[in-house]
């Protein structure tokens, strides 16, 4: 069974009034920053919910016959995400260490966008962050 949360609900009851509805009238709608509609929808279409036709700028959405329940947190019911009260983005955090490999192309490429260097590294945009302060290449 898929769960989803009361918010991508919200998100799918919209689609399904129109298809073709972009991001920025929704926002105007829900009130959410773009980016948050953007990472919703993402999570809808990684887990089958939703299929996008057309390219990468323009597309239509459209709900997909895949089951799915809705939850308040799109967990299962009595599920916690995090059991043992930890962190689990802080937890990897503490425990990252950029390789000699990471950091010799980071300082030849610190000319490029952050997102750029974590494509490029295999790792997230916060990695790249951390590792740029801890070379003393990041912002004060």
């Amino acid at each position: 069974m898929i769960y989803i949360s009361t918010a991508q609900a919200y998100l799918l009851e919209l689609i399904k009034e129109k298809p073709d509805m972009r991001y920025k009238p929704i926002s105007e709608i829900t009130g959410w920053p773009l980016r948050t509609i953007t990472e919703r929808f993402q999570v809808l279409v990684d887990k089958g919910i939703i299929r996008r036709e057309g390219n990468k700028r323009f597309f239509n959405q459209y709900i997909t016959d895949v089951p799915y329940t809705v939850t308040q947190d799109g967990y299962p019911p009595g599920a916690d995400p995090q059991a043992d009260g930890t962190d689990v983005l802080l937890k990897d955090l503490a425990t990252f260490t950029p390789t000699d490999e990471q950091r010799l192309f980071i300082h030849g490429h610190k000319h490029l966008p952050r997102k750029e260097l974590a494509r490029r590294l295999g790792i997230g945009k916060l990695e790249v962050n951390l590792a740029l302060l801890q070379m003393g290449l990041g912002k004060k």
